[in-house]
C-alpha cells in the first residue's frame, strides 16, 4: 500500500504534548527538544535532540506500535491505531475500542479508523472470522481461518477438502458460512 504524505496534518500526542507528534496518515515523530544530560564530572550538559519520524513495531497480530517516553525515563508501547483516533477522533462516550473498517490493522490513517464498542468490534471481528497469526490452530471443523495472500484471500478448511481463492474478504467469508450453514443442517 503507497501512502501520499503530501496532505498530512500533524497533532500532539495527548499525554506526550511537547514530546511526539501524530500524523492523519499513521506516522509518529518526536519533537525538537533540549534536555538535560548528566556528564561524568557530576554536572550536567543540555542536550539538544533532534525530532525525526519513528519507525514502528508490529506485534505478531498485525497491530503496530512504537515506544514512547516522556522525562522520567520509563518507556511505553502505545498502538498506533489508538494514538491517531485520540487525536483526531476524539473518543464518544461508550466507545473503547478503535476499529479499522478494511480489516487491514497496519493501516492507520484516520479515515480508515473508527471508535466502536467492545460489543461491536466482537460482533466485527465474529463476522470475519480470521486469524492473523501464522500458527493458527484449527476450528473443530478443521478450519484454518481465512488468509490474505498476494492481494488474495484464501480460506483452507481441512476437514471438508475445502481450498480456495477469492478476490474479496466479503466473498471468502460468505462462501464459509454457506459451508458452515450445510454442516449444521447435515
Amino acid at each position: 500500500m503507497r501512502q501520499c504524505f503530501l496532505f498530512e496534518e500533524w497533532r500532539p500526542i495527548p499525554g506526550y504534548e511537547g514530546y511526539y507528534e501524530v500524523s492523519s496518515n499513521g506516522r509518529v515523530r518526536s519533537l525538537d527538544r533540549v534536555r538535560p544530560v548528566g556528564n561524568r564530572h557530576g554536572g550536567t550538559l543540555l542536550r539538544r535532540d533532534k525530532g525525526n519520524v519513528i519507525s514502528p513495531c508490529a506485534n505478531g497480530n498485525g497491530y503496530v506500535y512504537v515506544s514512547l517516553q516522556r522525562g522520567t525515563g520509563t518507556r511505553q508501547n502505545l498502538y498506533i491505531h489508538r494514538l491517531v483516533a485520540q487525536a483526531f477522533l476524539g473518543n464518544p462516550i461508550g466507545k473503547y475500542d478503535v476499529d479499522h473498517i478494511n480489516h487491514d490493522r497496519a493501516d492507520n490513517r484516520v479515515e480508515n479508523l473508527r471508535w466502536v464498542s467492545h460489543e461491536e468490534n466482537i460482533r466485527h471481528s465474529a463476522h470475519l472470522m480470521r486469524h492473523p497469526k501464522q500458527n493458527a490452530k484449527p476450528t473443530n471443523c478443521g478450519e484454518r481461518y481465512i488468509r490474505e495472500r498476494d492481494g488474495r484471500f484464501i480460506l483452507y478448511i481441512r476437514k471438508y477438502a475445502i481450498y480456495k481463492s477469492f478476490d474479496s474478504l466479503d466473498a471468502a467469508v460468505d462462501f464459509r458460512n454457506e459451508v458452515m450453514q450445510r454442516v449444521r443442517n447435515g
